[in-house]
């Protein structure tokens, strides 16, 4: 992704994949550098639909490096493009892009269960309101 010569404007790769409207998903990345000829930060620019991040990675370790981000956005059709674009380097060499996916994210058992509690408290106390109603009538 370093583009021409490993020098600016730096290069990217986009996609365009299927999801489903309301929905979250995770797309997540790893950036990398070679510390032994080239050593310094990169930065790349990931974009899902409106979601936009930029993850920048330094190491001071020799050899190749690489650092993993993420970045988590809801669909809002039933495609999203994804654009992931090098925009800085230091000291010259290559933007290392590797292990890119997308997965949707599943709601964690507690966001379950707290909603499933919520729709029980509200038909409990629907219930009793009616029956505190029908008692205010017959008085």
């Amino acid at each position: 992704m370093a583009g021409s010569s490993n020098r600016f404007p730096y290069g990217g790769v986009s996609q365009t994949i299927n999801t489903v409207t309301g929905h979250q998903y995770t797309l997540s990345l790893s950036t990398g550098l070679l510390n032994r000829t080239y050593p310094g930060l990169v930065s790349v620019s990931a974009t899902a639909g409106s979601s936009s991040q930029t993850f920048t990675f330094n190491s001071s370790e020799p050899g190749n490096q690489w650092g993993d981000f993420s970045l988590d956005f809801t669909a809002i059709g039933t495609s999203t493009a994804i654009f992931i674009i090098g925009t800085s380097r230091a000291n010259g060499g290559y933007i290392g892009l590797d292990n890119v996916s997308v997965v949707r994210s599943v709601p964690a058992p507690i966001t379950i269960l707290g909603v499933r509690t919520a729709i029980t408290f509200a038909a409990t106390f629907k219930r009793k309101l009616a029956k505190a109603k029908n008692q205010n009538k017959k008085s």
